[in-house]
C-alpha cells in the first residue's frame, strides 16, 4: 500500500508561490493528487517504489491542503497548513528593524565617546592668544614695570 513519507512547504525563488512537496512509497506507482488547483512544477520519475509531486500555489487565504496517494492496494492522505502571509516578508522585516536599531545603538556609542573626548580634552588645558583680564591695581604694576625696563634699557 502506497505511505507518505514527507509532506513538506517551501517558497518559491520569486517568493510569490508556496510549493508544496508531496514524498510517498508504494508499488505499483501510486496516483497523487490533491484537494487545491496548483500548478504542477515537477513529477520525479518512479525509482525504487518512490514518487516525489512537487505543486505551486498561491494562497489567497489561510488553508490545509491536503495530499493523497493511492493505488491499487491502498490509499494515504496527509495535511499541510499553508498560509497566505509570506514569512520571508516578516523575516526581511525583524531584519531590517534589526540593522536600523543595531545603526542607531552605534551612532549613540559614538556620540558618547566623542563627548567623553572632548570632555576630557578641554579640561586642564589653557587657552592661548587671548589676553586675560586682571584687576586694575595689576594692570598698574604690569605698567610700571614694563617702564621701568625700558628705562633700565635707555640707560
Amino acid at each position: 500500500a502506497p505511505v507518505i513519507r514527507n509532506l513538506l512547504k517551501q517558497h518559491d525563488k520569486d517568493g510569490h508561490h508556496k510549493v508544496l512537496i508531496c514524498e510517498a512509497e508504494g508499488s505499483p506507482k501510486p496516483a497523487v493528487s490533491w484537494n487545491i488547483n496548483g500548478t504542477l512544477i515537477d513529477e520525479k520519475s518512479f525509482d525504487n517504489g518512490t514518487i516525489t509531486h512537487k505543486i505551486a500555489v498561491v494562497p489567497s487565504a489561510n488553508l490545509s491542503v491536503t495530499c493523497t496517494v493511492s493505488n491499487s492496494f491502498g490509499i494515504d492522505t496527509r495535511v499541510i497548513n499553508v498560509s497566505s502571509h509570506p514569512s520571508e516578508d516578516d523575516d526581511k522585516t525583524k531584519l531590517v528593524v534589526g540593522v536600523v536599531v543595531g545603526l542607531l545603538v552605534a551612532a549613540l556609542v559614538i556620540a558618547v565617546a566623542y563627548w567623553i573626548y572632548m570632555k576630557k580634552s578641554k579640561q586642564g588645558s589653557w587657552k592661548t592668544g587671548e589676553k586675560e583680564n586682571g584687576s586694575s591695581e595689576e594692570e598698574k604694576k604690569l605698567e610700571e614695570k614694563v617702564e621701568e625696563n625700558s628705562q633700565k634699557a635707555d640707560v
